[in-house]
């Protein structure tokens, strides 16, 4: 009986290491873009008057901001496109998190 369980515990495993994987590349992508932008941030600070800076600062900002949300759309829909493999890796998480902390 205990090995028939073994197979979904795997199975939502691998669901949670898919999603996590996904989750760490859009979190990488937007450190690589955020270094970006404070790179380019600083080249302006440089050649840039303090009015001018505040206007291209707002205007980046409102840019990324733009940006974010829509990574942000995007996740969301991911998650109500699939919501069995969402509700999969929820349970996945809460039945490891169960078995972590489990005491016997």
């Amino acid at each position: 009986m205990a090995s028939s369980n073994i197979k979904p515990i795997r199975q939502a495993e691998h669901v949670v290491e898919d999603l996590s994987e996904h989750m760490s590349d859009q979190i990488a992508s937007l450190g690589r873009q955020i270094a970006s932008i404070s790179s380019s941030l600083e080249d302006m600070r440089h050649s840039l008057n303090s009015h001018d800076l505040r206007e291209e600062v707002g205007h980046r900002a409102r840019a990324a901001a733009r940006y974010v949300g829509g990574q942000a759309n995007t996740a969301g829909q991911v998650m109500r496109d699939n919501p069995l493999q969402t509700a999969a890796a929820l349970a996945a998480v809460a039945l490891l998190a169960a078995l972590v902390f489990r005491r016997d």
